[in-house]
């Protein structure tokens, strides 16, 4: 009992450990990213601002399509994704 305790205990600090890395490295993503948007609003013409805007969204969303869930559907699937702005956009 006290060795599956311990094991525990050390196996869910370590998830845990990576979860937040993990997240730090996301929003620092999200937070360049819009860093980038702003100065290309204020300094690209508004077609080529929005144009580079759209393809950093595009590009910081498809990190978010590899998460999908264990044995269920998730809205962060190519299928939901890609497969349905190309059906829109093409």
């Amino acid at each position: 009992g006290g060795f599956l305790s311990f094991f525990l205990v050390l196996f869910v600090n370590q998830t845990n450990g990576r979860f937040l890395e993990m997240y730090g490295f996301s929003k620092a993503c999200s937070g360049r990213i819009q860093d980038v948007a702003g100065l290309a609003r204020t300094q690209l013409p508004t077609d080529l601002a929005n144009k580079l805007i759209r393809h950093f969204n595009a590009a910081h969303i498809s990190g978010y399509v590899g998460l999908n869930a264990i044995g269920a559907g998730s809205p962060y699937s190519k299928t939901y994704f890609f497969n349905h702005y190309n059906k829109v956009h093409n």
